[in-house]
């Protein structure tokens, strides 16, 4: 099992087979400072993992013709 907080906050957990990517939608974000963080719980194959990724949303700049 994999969960995932964005935040801080609860985003899901999601159960993994070999091939599996978990869909996290990350639209509605404000501009500023994020952070997502991942971690697995073991099981009978593999030990406990986690990571975080910290990255910043910026106001998109649209060019007007």
């Amino acid at each position: 099992m994999v969960s995932v907080t964005v935040d801080g906050s609860p985003y899901g957990t999601f159960e993994l087979n070999n091939n599996t990517k978990i869909p996290v939608d990350l639209e509605g974000l404000a501009v500023g400072e994020h952070e997502i963080s991942v971690s697995y719980m073991n099981d009978a194959n593999y030990n406990d993992s986690a990571a975080t990724v910290r990255f910043n949303v910026t106001k998109a700049v649209i060019p007007v013709d």
